[in-house]
């Protein structure tokens, strides 16, 4: 990314945002407003209870996998002991039965979708020229991996993906033309880290910005189809 890039995309103030509220301002404004500017938190909920255990599962295993890949031990042998020792949690009790087919499920999609290269995982990464912070889930043979226990994508999950993209070009001064959205245990979807994305994402970041730090009016409420399932709905509809 050269320096004219960096000009053009810094922000309108100086200060440093989160992926995450980047993201949050992409699915609703009102939501980012009502959680940071106000204070408040959902609480956890059993589908982000299982999200975790998903994605601390995809990790853990796509690093070893990789590991013992670049050993040249055979994959399916290392996948069938570390089901092993998952199995044996079940039959303790540890787990339940829909946890253990679920990391059944997740082993095997990530056999289906080998690691490409070296792998980390929960990369901490930021631009102070950006003014944006995040956390990774994979950077993939120099690639951002951004990991979703869900059945398809949404927009938010392609601007967090750019952003992740965005930020590795700017630390490893590199080109980053692709991206993955690994929806496990179901498909792996290559992204194109497109102009068109790439000025979205900015767009999104300087409205996030301006939510957060009162540089015009608070969002006002519009009802939309996921508001009955948002955790904070009844605190939105009471700040009017």
């Amino acid at each position: 990314m050269s320096s004219r890039d960096i000009e053009n995309l810094r922000p309108p103030i100086n200060i440093m945002i989160s992926v995450n509220d980047i993201v949050t301002c992409c699915l609703c404004p009102r939501l980012l407003y009502v959680k940071k500017a106000l204070g408040l938190l959902p609480p956890p909920t059993t589908l982000m209870i299982r999200g975790s255990l998903a994605h601390n599962v995809y990790m853990d295993f796509s690093v070893e996998l990789s590991k013992v890949m670049s050993m040249g031990i055979n994959p399916q042998s290392y996948a069938s002991s570390y089901l092993s020792s998952w199995r044996a949690r079940l039959e303790e009790g540890l787990i339940s039965q829909d946890d253990y087919d679920l990391i059944e499920d997740i082993v095997d999609f990530r056999l289906r979708n080998a690691p490409r290269g070296p792998i980390k995982v929960e990369v901490k990464i930021s631009s102070i020229d950006l003014g944006v912070s995040g956390i990774v889930d994979m950077i993939e043979d120099l690639e951002p991996v951004e990991v979703k226990l869900k059945v398809k994508p949404r927009l938010q999950d392609y601007v967090q993906l750019a952003w992740y993209a965005m930020l590795i070009e700017d630390s490893m001064k590199l080109k980053v033309d692709f991206g993955y959205i690994d929806l496990i245990p179901i498909m792996r979807i290559k992204v194109r880290i497109s102009s068109r994305l790439r000025d979205l994402a900015i767009k999104l970041r300087n409205k996030a910005i301006k939510v957060l730090y009162g540089l015009e009016e608070p969002p006002r409420r519009i009802e939309k189809p996921f508001c009955k399932s948002c955790e904070l709905n009844l605190e939105c509809k009471l700040l009017g």
